[in-house]
């Protein structure tokens, strides 16, 4: 992706794509990005809000490459004639009980203190991966309960139900992991539990038109046997109501 910089000649390139979920506390960020065709008359301030940040910097000049390498949120750079400049910058997202939105890459002309582009990407709070860990586990208990009124109406379960314990288990791990501050370890439980979730969702839908077709199958059963008996009461009333019939009268003594 090429963006032109407002009233200049230059433009950035972005290399690396942009995380387009939300991001986890304390993951890792990697960017790269090129800036071309800079005047001399352009200096430009490179920040981030990202956590212990490290710049790597490529200026390309003809044949020749000069490597620059920085620390800390801010890098400037210094004033260049149509050069290209390749940025690479690596930090982690900040840890926050609340969820916040950080600039990953903000650009700023310091001849005119201009902000030339930012890049911004949301971050969970440590409170709101507590709730998604909280929120699974109840959907998860939800299915434990659907997945046996099911077996109760003679739908096979096994599948869902092995589904279901290995869910718990993961989600179990997370909260043991969230509270360690392994975050990073507690996305990937989480978005496997969210898998699985997905997973069995589907699948009881299917097992719900399972347990129509057996209810349905049962009624028609039930029919069936309601008409047979029926039927046998009739036959039995009409063969008793002949038997009598035939039966001559007893003689008066």
């Amino acid at each position: 992706m090429i963006v032109a910089l407002p009233g200049t000649a230059a433009s950035i390139e972005y290399i690396s794509k942009f995380p387009e979920s939300t991001l986890y506390p304390s993951e890792q960020v990697n960017l790269e990005f090129c800036i071309r065709d800079l005047s001399f008359n352009e200096k430009l301030e490179l920040n981030t809000q990202l956590i212990d940040p490290v710049w790597t910097i490529e200026i390309k000049d003809g044949g020749e490459t000069i490597l620059l390498n920085g620390k800390g949120p801010t890098f400037i750079l210094p004033k260049l004639d149509s050069k290209t400049v390749t940025v690479h910058l690596s930090g982690k997202t900040p840890i926050d009980i609340s969820d916040k939105t950080i600039s990953l890459i903000y650009i700023i002309d310091k001849e005119s203190n201009r902000v030339i582009d930012s890049r911004l990407s949301k971050v969970y709070g440590t409170s709101s991966i507590l709730q998604i860990i909280y929120k699974n586990d109840e959907i998860i208990n939800d299915m434990k309960l659907t997945a046996k009124t099911l077996e109760k109406d003679g739908v096979n379960v096994t599948d869902i139900q092995n589904k279901l314990n290995e869910a718990t288990k993961l989600n179990t791990e997370a909260n043991n992991l969230y509270n360690k501050g392994d975050f990073i370890s507690v996305k990937r439980n989480i978005q496997n539990v969210e898998q699985i979730i997905s997973d069995i969702d589907a699948t009881l839908e299917k097992a719900e038109g399972e347990r129509q077709s057996i209810k349905q199958d049962k009624t028609r059963t039930q029919a069936i046997v309601s008409i047979v008996v029926v039927l046998v009461i009739i036959v039995i009333v009409i063969v008793l109501s002949i038997r009598r019939k035939r039966v001559p009268p007893r003689k008066k003594l």
